[in-house]
């Protein structure tokens, strides 16, 4: 299943972007093409959640898409935080050891105070 992506935004100039599918080998293209025209739409210094809630399959194409979006907003002076992660999902984080240096919030609402306050 291809995830969908949805852009809301959060207090503080926060955009949130939902997604809900898997993020594997079939579905990252298409993703990715669809992730870099969102952030091409925020503006500098982009300050992105990217709430995860129904994402139920990540392989390693879908964690270093994910890598790719901190990479590319990193570049812009911006930030991400990582929001409602599903415990398959979770594990891999995890795994990987990309839950120790990306933040992984239990809510929305707590990944955009800490990009809006500068706290991981």
């Amino acid at each position: 299943m291809v995830p969908e992506l949805v852009l809301t935004g959060a207090p503080g100039g926060v955009a949130v972007i939902s997604m809900a599918g898997d993020l594997d080998l079939a579905t990252v293209p298409r993703v990715r093409s669809e992730l870099v025209r969102v952030l091409a739409t925020l503006e500098d210094p982009p300050r992105v959640v990217l709430d995860l809630y129904g994402v139920d399959l990540v392989d390693s194409l879908g964690l270093a898409l994910v890598l790719e979006v901190v990479r590319r907003c990193a570049q812009r002076g911006g930030s991400v935080a990582i929001a409602r992660v599903e415990p398959a999902v979770r594990r891999e984080f995890d795994l990987t050891g990309l839950s120790t240096i990306l933040p992984l919030h239990v809510d929305v609402d707590s990944a955009a105070r800490s990009l809006a306050t500068g706290q991981p």
